[in-house]
């Protein structure tokens, strides 16, 4: 086998293997670990931690590339067994799966949006720098949607049916998605090229961190006017939801939105009674620590050559 050819090879290879038992510590950290109680630290860990396969696959694949590249032979010609072309053809199918869920969500939400915004109206809404844009639909939706240029669609009977101040609460709360760029990270999930994403376990790590993330916004009207904004915020959710007709849901919207008639009890509680997040580690450790990983990954490249050589050399 050529040299090109191999290099594809084990760079697949390495990506489904890491892929693999990055997947399995995934599972075992979400069965046993107990996330965060505060909105902002429990949305950080499910992020990230749903994040591991793709951060580690991606890794050890740049590494087993880079040691490949500089100490392979380019005029060798070695066989590759069986065992790393089918680990290759896991990697690729990953690939190709999670371009493939990617462009079917774009493509039904597109759909979604287009029904949305064939009759929509422009409006200005204080406080808001983005597009807004407001509908006639049957749900009282409020959702910030779109990626790289987010624009802020409401209902029309949201606005209304609600008092300034419930409003104003409304806004903070879509202004915090915008804040943490929500709807990139959305994407970002749905596009991980993980086996997680085919099991029960990938879905219920996302569900968990929207659902932080809903409660991380809703903790933006406080920051600015305290208790009174909580409040606020917490009556405006339970005006939109008497909004909603009875067995209608919003669970296709790709966007981050106020309410998509899920239960409101937790939500309110903590609106009342705020957790506050842990203090954070100083940004410097982190990049301490980056740096410390470069530089052993610069020393280890010849060893994980020699690995590699190991695997192709042994393995049937």
């Amino acid at each position: 086998m050529t040299f090109d050819a191999r290099f594809a090879v084990v760079i697949l290879a390495a990506f489904a293997t890491a892929n693999a038992v990055a997947s399995a510590v995934t599972t075992w950290q979400w069965r046993r670990a107990h996330a965060p109680q505060a909105p902002m630290d429990r949305a950080a860990f499910l992020f990230h931690l749903r994040l591991l396969p793709l951060v580690a696959s991606t890794l050890w694949a740049s590494l087993a590339m880079f040691s490949f590249f500089f100490f392979e032979p380019r005029g060798a010609n070695e066989r590759i067994g069986d065992v790393l072309l089918g680990l290759s053809a896991c990697g690729l199918g990953l690939l190709i799966a999670a371009l493939a869920r990617v462009a079917s969500a774009v493509v039904r939400h597109r759909r979604l949006l287009g029904e949305w915004l064939r009759d929509a109206t422009p409006v200005t809404l204080p406080g808001i720098t983005v597009p807004a844009l407001a509908i006639d639909s049957i749900f009282p939706v409020v959702a910030v949607v779109g990626v790289l240029k987010p624009r802020l669609v409401v209902a029309q009977r949201v606005l209304d049916e609600c008092p300034p101040d419930e409003l104003a609460a409304i806004l903070d709360h879509e202004r915090g998605h915008i804040a943490h760029h929500d709807n990139a990270r959305r994407m970002l999930l749905l596009a991980l090229p993980d086996p997680l994403s085919w099991t029960r376990i990938g879905p219920a790590i996302d569900l968990a961190w929207h659902d932080a993330a809903e409660e991380l916004a809703d903790e933006a009207p406080g920051a600015g006017r305290g208790d009174a904004g909580r409040i606020a915020l917490a009556a405006a959710l339970v005006r939109v939801a008497r909004m909603v007709p009875a067995g209608v849901t919003l669970s296709e919207l790709p966007a981050s939105a106020l309410y998509r008639g899920e239960p409101l009890e937790g939500r309110v509680r903590r609106l009342l009674d705020p957790i506050p997040p842990r203090p954070r580690a100083p940004r410097h450790y982190q990049w301490f620590a980056l740096a410390g990983f470069i530089g052993l990954s610069i020393v280890l490249l010849n060893p994980i050559h020699e690995l590699l050589e190991v695997a192709v050399t042994l393995l049937p």
